[in-house]
């Protein structure tokens, strides 16, 4: 049997305190776990294997190179401190007590964050869900995954390069939730599973609930978004069907001044009846649905945002001389309820 102890000093105030104490799987395929300890200024990770690891090279693929990022993000959200990586120590010891180091100093070490870098609202997520990213199964992939992504979203200020971050985060999330291969399928099951289970998205939720239905239209590309999701009239149908999907006034009055640009193709199908009866009977009731209005923010309107920068359909956003567009503004405007959104869900991860 060989021991290997990995010792990752970091840069903190205070007293050395115990902070977390666990397992951290290696291989999904046995029930062996190797063992973590988290201090406030170090990460130690105790490591048995029956055969010695040919090479203690920290190569991007190996299972020590995977121990200790892993280590490095857990630590980061239980501290939510920038905190720089002094060093770090692997220490081989044989049966016979013998021992080999393998030592890496601070000048040898690419620092994931900086000290200019917030990581203050890492503290709004569950410490007792965010170390499911020690698992390696396809969950633990799933969380360690989008924990990565979110942590480092925290650094970017340009808004678009943030959101960017923030989706990689969230389309690891929706994946791992619904369990569904489509995006579509994924998107509507996780608007289904907000409606059903309020209580697990406090706070998104409750950013939602002062928004007013003219916050909700204005500075918004709603009519390009109607245009380009529903463009011809076989989508009609499916238009209308997700109209109907909501019962909030809010996002109902957002539809009824959007339907001029669809109303000829509704009125072909022979909705447009139905729908408007739908609406107005609605919103004689004034009701009110968080859920909705989250929805077609977060998962309608900004996956029709995030194809528009994915598919290349603009030009770079940082191909200009002006200091921010629209584009950025809007973003912006809506980044600080998408980031609450994703930590709802990643603080209900071990329901997934």
């Amino acid at each position: 049997m060989v021991k290997y102890i990995i010792k990752i000093e970091l840069s903190n105030s205070g007293n050395n305190t115990n902070i977390y104490s666990g397992d951290i799987a290696y291989r999904a395929s046995t029930s062996k776990v190797d063992k973590i300890l988290i201090k406030k200024k170090t990460i130690i990770i105790s490591v048995e294997r029956s055969k010695p690891i040919s090479n203690l090279s920290l190569n991007r693929n190996s299972t020590i190179n995977k121990e200790i990022i892993k280590g490095l993000c857990l630590y980061y959200y239980l501290t939510a401190k920038s905190s720089k990586i002094k060093s770090i120590v692997i220490d081989r010891i044989f049966s016979n007590s013998s021992h080999q180091k393998l030592l890496i100093e601070k000048e040898g070490i690419k620092q994931v964050f900086h000290k200019k870098d917030n990581l203050n609202l890492l503290k709004s997520v569950k410490k007792t869900e965010i170390d499911s990213l020690l698992l390696e199964s396809n969950l633990g992939k799933s969380i360690f995954y989008a924990a990565t992504h979110f942590a480092k979203s925290q650094t970017i200020n340009n808004s678009i390069d943030r959101f960017e971050k923030l989706w990689k985060t969230f389309n690891s999330l929706y994946k791992a939730l619904s369990k569904k291969e489509s995006d579509r399928d994924c998107l509507s099951f996780l608007r289904k599973h907000i409606e059903d289970n309020p209580m697990l998205y406090p706070l998104s939720l409750s950013r939602v609930d002062s928004i007013t239905s003219s916050q909700l239209i204005e500075n918004k590309r709603w009519n390009q978004m109607i245009l380009n999701n529903y463009k011809t009239q076989k989508l009609t149908k499916s238009f209308v069907v997700s109209i109907m999907l909501n019962k909030d006034y809010r996002v109902l009055e957002l539809y009824q001044s959007k339907l001029p640009i669809r109303e000829v193709f509704i009125k072909a199908n022979g909705e447009y009846t139905t729908l408007m009866n739908y609406i107005n009977s609605n919103l004689v009731m004034h009701n009110i649905r968080n859920s909705d209005v989250l929805s077609v923010l977060c998962i309608k309107y900004l996956y029709f945002v995030r194809n528009k920068i994915t598919h290349a359909e603009k030009a770079d956003h940082g191909f200009t001389f002006l200091p921010e567009s629209s584009e950025e503004k809007e973003i912006q405007s809506l980044i600080p309820i998408f980031e609450l959104l994703i930590i709802d869900m990643l603080n209900i991860c071990k329901r997934f």
